[in-house]
C-alpha cells in the first residue's frame, strides 16, 4: 500500500453490524418504539434533572385530568397516565407541533407501550405496608381549624406518627 493510500474501515465498522444490528436497524427499532398505538398512558423524556410530579402535572393537566405519575430520575423519563385516550391523543398531536418545554428544556412525548400504569408500587414491601411513609397533605378552602390535635385525631389510626410539620 503506497502512502498516500487509506486503509479501507473492516465492513461491520461502517456499518456498526454484528450482534447489534446496522444503524438503520437500530433506528428503525426506535422510531418503531416511539409510533407506539395511542393508548391513555404516555412516555415523556429528556426531563431537566430533578424534575418534579407539580410540574408534569402543570404541563399536562391543561389537556385534561392526570391520573398517575410515574418518574424514573436516573432516566430523566416519566410515565404520565391521562383520563382517557382522547385526553392523551389530544397531548402528543399538540407536543408533536409545539415542543413541550419544562424549564426552558425539551421534553419528548410519546406513547406508551404500556396501556395504562399498574396501581401497585414497586416501594411496596412484601407486606403490603409503604417503604416510604412519608405523608404530605395539602388543603384548600379549610372548612375547621388545622390544629396538631386534629391532626393526630385524624392519622393516629393509621399508625405510630413520628412527625408533623405544618407551614
Amino acid at each position: 500500500m503506497k502512502r498516500n493510500e487509506m486503509a479501507q474501515p473492516p465492513p461491520s465498522a461502517t456499518t456498526m453490524g454484528g450482534a447489534y444490528g446496522t444503524m438503520s436497524e437500530q433506528s428503525s427499532s426506535k422510531r418503531h418504539r416511539s409510533s407506539a398505538s395511542p393508548s391513555k398512558c404516555l412516555h415523556v423524556r429528556a426531563l431537566p434533572m430533578y424534575c418534579t410530579e407539580h410540574e408534569l402535572t402543570q404541563l399536562f393537566g391543561a389537556f385534561g385530568r392526570v391520573d398517575k405519575i410515574l418518574i424514573m430520575t436516573n432516566k430523566q423519563q416519566a410515565f404520565v397516565q391521562m383520563d382517557s385516550v382522547m385526553t392523551a391523543t389530544n397531548v402528543v398531536n399538540h407536543f408533536a407541533v409545539f415542543p413541550a418545554v419544562i424549564r426552558n428544556k425539551n421534553i419528548h412525548v410519546q406513547y406508551s407501550n404500556h396501556q395504562e400504569l399498574s396501581s401497585s408500587s414497586s416501594n411496596q414491601s412484601n407486606s403490603g405496608i409503604p417503604a416510604n411513609s412519608i405523608l404530605m397533605v395539602s388543603i384548600e378552602n379549610v372548612q375547621a381549624p388545622i390544629t396538631l390535635d386534629n391532626l393526630v385525631t385524624v392519622f393516629k389510626t393509621y399508625g405510630s406518627i413520628l412527625r408533623i410539620v405544618t407551614f
